[in-house]
């Protein structure tokens, strides 16, 4: 069971020094004490980890950059939702953006060209566990939101 918000922290401090290069605001709006179901550390880190750095990458020329990471338990499940306020997911998409080397991002100088494989490692993972990742309609300010849902064991 992973504490989610030090976890998230965690990742955002390793993207810190990029994310003052290009003022990209973190809000970990996690509570301290939620936890995920049993999973190895290794899979959520590879979830959030794909998920910061396509939100990194689709803020990157908008005038506000700022990324937003909440959670919550929902009965015996835990949903984990990552925002940003980017260029948006066209809602046609949001199934194809999961298919393996699908992706309309833009190189980064610093993060590289996407493979399109990103939101299919984070499916494949959330799926092991009998969990399900999927866009949900995001709220201002957000222009992008997936969701994750783990349930419990």
């Amino acid at each position: 069971r992973i504490g989610i918000r030090d976890l998230v922290s965690s990742i955002g401090e390793a993207f810190s020094a990029y994310m003052s290069n290009v003022a990209v605001t973190l809000d970990n709006d996690v509570p301290a004490s939620l936890r995920t179901p049993p999973m190895f550390q290794a899979e959520l880190s590879a979830i959030l980890l794909n998920l910061m750095t396509n939100a990194l990458k689709a803020i990157r020329f908008t005038k506000t950059r700022r990324i937003g990471v909440t959670a919550l338990r929902d009965g015996d499940a835990v949903v984990i939702n990552f925002s940003d306020t980017g260029v948006g997911a066209d809602p046609k998409k949001w199934d194809d953006f999961f298919k393996p080397f699908y992706g309309e991002s833009e190189p980064d100088p610093l993060l590289g060209s996407g493979t399109g494989l990103g939101l299919k490692i984070v499916k494949d993972f959330v799926e092991v566990y009998a969990g399900e990742a999927r866009f949900i309609e995001p709220t201002p300010p957000w222009k992008t939101t997936v969701s994750i849902r783990l349930p419990g064991n």
